[in-house]
């Protein structure tokens, strides 16, 4: 984002726990995208991450797509043309 860059994919292929702290960073870069008027989407999330993205009802925040390509997609300047 410090680049200019405002529409985000977020990788959590890695990503085996997620806590309190972890829920609040996400939010938190979820709330900086959106004020400069950018998307966030997430790839990558194992079943455990999923789980607690729908308890925290994050999972209606972050749209997920099952590859970076897929995600590439969805943003509004490289979906398909009218």
């Amino acid at each position: 984002m410090k680049q200019g860059h405002k529409d985000i994919i977020l990788n959590l292929t890695a990503l085996q726990y997620l806590d309190s702290s972890g829920i609040g960073e996400l939010a938190r870069v979820y709330v900086s995208v959106v004020k400069q008027s950018g998307q966030m989407k997430v790839i990558g999330l194992s079943s455990k991450i999923e789980e607690v993205l729908k308890i925290t009802h994050l999972y209606q925040v972050f749209p997920e797509f099952p590859d970076e390509e897929a995600a590439l997609q969805s943003f509004p300047e490289n979906g398909p043309k009218r």
